[in-house]
C-alpha cells in the first residue's frame, strides 16, 4: 500500500457512523460565528506572526506574493499582509468566505472561492503556496500537494497539527458513544507523502497557546456535542464532563489542553532550484 492510500484510508475512518449522524439535527463540522470570525480578526493583530510566517516570508523574498489554500478567515494569512506581500486566499466555505471580505479591506488581497484544486485554473502562479491546518481535510492528498506545487515558484509551506484534529475527543467518543477513534494519520505520515513524491522535506515542531477563544461555556458544550454527534437530551453530561478543562471568561474562555502542539513542513520547487 503507498503512503498516500494508507493516508487516504485513516482519514477515511475518522468519518462517523452513519446511526449517530442521524440521531441529531445539526452538523458536527460547523463552527459559531464567534469562533471562526474571532479567529481571523487576531490574525490581525500586528503580533500574531508564528514560525510558519517566518518560513513563508524566508522562502517568498522581500515582497513575494503567497497564496493561501484554506485561508479560513484568514488566521495564517494576515500576518503576511501585514508584511508587506501580496495574498490570495481561497476559501471553499461561502460563510468564511463571506467573513474574510468583511475582515479584508486592503487592495493586495484578492479572494477566491472555491476548492482545491478545483478552483486552481483560475489562480496564477505565487513564490509561496501555503495551507494551514487544511490536510487532515484531504483524503486525496498527492492531488492536492502536486497542484500546490504547480502555483508555487518557491516553495510549498503546510501547517499542521502533529494528529488529526480530533484527536483530543477520543476519549469521549469511547465513554459516550463506545467507539474507538482512529490514530492516524499523522505528521509522520504525511511526511511519507511528500517523500515518496521524491520532495526534500524540511520541518520545524513548535507550539503556541491555542486560539480557539469562545463567547461562553455554553458555546464550548455546543461546538463538542456536534463534533461528538451527541444528542441534546445529553449535553448536560457533556457540560459536567468538560467544567474541569474550562478557563476564562465571558467572550474568553478556551478549553484546555491550551498549549498547542504544532508541525510547519516546507519545500522548495523546481523553479526555485
Amino acid at each position: 500500500m503507498s503512503t498516500a492510500e494508507r493516508w487516504r484510508r485513516q482519514l477515511e475512518a475518522w468519518a462517523l457512523p452513519a446511526h449517530l449522524l442521524a440521531a441529531v439535527d445539526d452538523s458536527p463540522y460547523r463552527w459559531t460565528k464567534h469562533v471562526w470570525k474571532g479567529k481571523g480578526q487576531r490574525g490581525l493583530d500586528a503580533d500574531s506572526g508564528t514560525p510558519t510566517t517566518a518560513i513563508v516570508q524566508g522562502l517568498a523574498g522581500e515582497a513575494g506574493s503567497v497564496l493561501d489554500i484554506g485561508a479560513g478567515t484568514g488566521r495564517s494569512s494576515f500576518p503576511l499582509v501585514l508584511g508587506g506581500h501580496p495574498v490570495t486566499m481561497v476559501e471553499p466555505n461561502p460563510t468564511m468566505h463571506s467573513a474574510l471580505r468583511e475582515l479584508v479591506n486592503d487592495q493586495t488581497v484578492a479572494i477566491v472561492e472555491g476548492r482545491w484544486p478545483d478552483v486552481a485554473n483560475q489562480i496564477e502562479t505565487h513564490q509561496v503556496v501555503m495551507s494551514a491546518h487544511v490536510v487532515y481535510d484531504v483524503a486525496d492528498v498527492v492531488p492536492f500537494l502536486k497542484a500546490m506545487e504547480d502555483k508555487a515558484a518557491a516553495g510549498v509551506v503546510i501547517e499542521m497539527t502533529p494528529d488529526h484534529p480530533w484527536a483530543h475527543l477520543r476519549e469521549l467518543y469511547l465513554e459516550f458513544h463506545q467507539l474507538e477513534r482512529p490514530t492516524g494519520p499523522t505528521t509522520e505520515d504525511l511526511v511519507s507523502v511528500v517523500g515518496e513524491l521524491g520532495r526534500e522535506l524540511e520541518l520545524e515542531r513548535w507550539s503556541r497557546r491555542s486560539d480557539m477563544v469562545y463567547e461562553s461555556t455554553d458555546e464550548i458544550v455546543e461546538i463538542t456535542a456536534r463534533r461528538l454527534a451527541l444528542p441534546s437530551s445529553r449535553w448536560p453530561e457533556l457540560a459536567a464532563r468538560l467544567a474541569p478543562r474550562i478557563v476564562g471568561g465571558p467572550g474568553d474562555y478556551q478549553l484546555g489542553p491550551l498549549e498547542r502542539e504544532i508541525t510547519t513542513l516546507w519545500w522548495r520547487t523546481a523553479d526555485s532550484l
